[in-house]
């Protein structure tokens, strides 16, 4: 498929859910991630194909159900640092000694929660 069509159809099925500038931010982060190309590179010869179909079709369906864009393309930057995404741990899984006393901070985007910060010391349990 001809890059441009699918462009086209990344602005059709994300635009009704995301403002239009974010979803073509969107398709750059991923048209460099999966074809490492850029913006001009399109530009230059709109008759670019690609040959990741299926991977396409999996970020916009991710996209559609608000997955974090970091997660699709299983990497961030942060502070012009590249990273990797770490899974988001289970906050019930989690083993601290009762006589310790902490505040965890745990952020769930998937569940659309902000922040939930729990305190745990000797007297109350959670």
């Amino acid at each position: 498929m001809v890059l441009l069509q699918l462009k086209s159809q990344f602005l059709d099925r994300l635009t009704p859910l995301y403002d239009a500038e974010e979803v073509a931010r969107f398709f750059e982060l991923l048209l460099n991630t999966f074809e490492s190309k850029k913006r001009i590179d399109l530009a230059l010869d709109p008759q670019l194909e690609t040959q990741q179909l299926p991977r396409w079709n999996q970020a916009m369906d991710a996209l559609e159900r608000f997955e974090p864009i970091q997660y699709i393309l299983g990497e961030t930057e942060f502070f012009g640092l590249p990273g990797l995404m770490p899974p988001i741990p289970n906050p019930l899984r989690c083993r601290l000694q009762p006589q310790q006393r902490k505040r965890i901070l745990v952020h769930r985007p998937h569940q659309r929660c902000i922040h939930q910060t729990f305190s745990i010391d000797k007297r109350r349990q959670l």
